[in-house]
């Protein structure tokens, strides 16, 4: 992780852990996209951002009036047109509070794995107090000494202990100078990892007919004097959904059609390139660009001047610097209970979601399966204790009351 700024676990979660709150989600998302689209007085249209929203949800052609802009809400967020991140919702919120408290009280009691007691109880705390009413809110203060549980993927032990050392590197010749730790009742400087901050589970749902993503990293280098600092902002991705093997046309609708959350194997597109193993896409990396060295060379402008850098045109056999960036381009095939760690410096782009959707709009080679085609990529935003996302979320703006 620290070398190429992303890593996949193959199989380290039971898919019964990751597919339920993919539905949750799902049905978060239906239920705030019915919301929003009848809205009394701000109507907003998430599944055809560029036509007009029928005025009081009928389809008469003669009560069409322009739809609304969607705004960011308490609980979702526009990424682009089709695509959303929603961190909560009812059904997000009941297994949020479920798997907590359990994980919470298997830490306690040391049911965890390998342990836990000795004093869990206070390793983690929403919004980073000991109030158990907001355990289920804001991120959680991740604890040294925090073993973790398998009761919830969230607490993963190897998860936690990934992140642990990925956030407190080590030198032992150095830490005995960092006498700075002994300030605010610290430990002074016995070389011990410091606590971090793990978010909690939310899921970006990319729909039938989103593009691709432009390159974009999630957030700065702290300073450019140095190409690479540890690691102050990973995320985790795990799958919400199943890939399934690619039936036949009647095979398929009858599995489209029983609601649960599926999606199709189809690894290359028409023009050969690797889609992420399914026809909902998945997200692309460039590997090392977490490190100042290499994304300075692949992404900086042209000689020409054109700054403007896609896939598309990257390997078109006029730039070096642009057939390095194909070469460098890798679009994990992610199975339900697979984990991707990635060092949110890294560059990266959400992949177009060509499938089909639901008929409902009038397509009829599409599901009956409201949910059809859409992806639920679930995250864990993971932080050092003192960085702070300054994320575009309105907690004033709530969908759901």
């Amino acid at each position: 992780l620290r070398r190429h700024g992303v890593v996949v676990l193959r199989g380290l979660l039971h898919p019964d852990q990751t597919v339920p709150w993919g539905d949750a989600v799902l049905r978060d998302f239906e239920e705030a996209r019915e919301r929003l689209k009848g809205h009394p007085t701000r109507p907003v249209d998430l599944m055809n951002p560029h036509r007009a929203a029928a005025a009081g949800g009928g389809d008469d052609d003669d009560e069409l009036e322009a739809a609304f802009e969607p705004l960011s809400y308490k609980e979702l967020a526009m990424r682009e047109d089709l695509r959303v991140d929603l961190r909560s919702g009812p059904e997000m919120e009941r297994l949020r509070r479920a798997q907590n408290g359990t994980a919470k009280h298997s830490m306690m009691d040391g049911r965890g794995s390998g342990g836990g007691g000795g004093g869990v109880m206070s390793s983690f705390s929403g919004n980073d107090d000991s109030n158990d009413d907001h355990d289920d809110e804001g991120p959680s203060m991740i604890r040294a000494d925090t073993v973790g549980t398998l009761d919830s993927w969230r607490f993963h032990p190897s998860l936690l202990a990934i992140l642990r050392a990925l956030f407190n590197p080590r030198d032992a010749s150095l830490s005995k100078g960092n006498f700075g730790r002994w300030n605010f009742g610290g430990s002074g400087p016995d070389g011990s990892a410091q606590p971090f901050r793990l978010g909690q589970v939310g899921s970006v749902l990319s729909c039938p007919g989103s593009g691709d993503q432009a390159m974009h990293a999630d957030t700065p280098h702290l300073f450019e004097d140095v190409d690479c600092l540890a690691c102050h902002y990973c995320n985790v991705f795990a799958p919400g959904y199943e890939v399934m093997a690619d039936n036949d046309d009647e095979d398929r609708d009858n599995n489209d059609d029983d609601g649960s959350n599926k999606c199709y194997r189809n690894e290359f597109d028409r023009d050969g390139t690797w889609t992420g193993n399914s026809t909902m896409g998945g997200t692309a990396f460039v590997h090392g660009s977490h490190r100042l060295s290499v994304s300075s060379r692949l992404l900086a402008d042209d000689d020409d001047g054109d700054a403007e850098m896609t896939y598309d045109n990257a390997d078109d056999g006029t730039s070096l610097r642009r057939r390095m960036l194909h070469l460098r381009t890798f679009r994990p095939a992610l199975e339900a209970g697979d984990v991707l760690l990635f060092d949110c410096r890294t560059v990266h782009y959400g992949l177009a979601n060509t499938s089909r959707g639901a008929c409902c709009d009038g397509d009829n080679g599409g599901s009956d399966n409201v949910h059809a085609g859409r992806r639920p990529m679930l995250y864990l935003n993971v932080t050092q204790s003192w960085f702070h996302d300054p994320k575009n979320w309105d907690d004033r703006e709530k969908i759901f009351e």
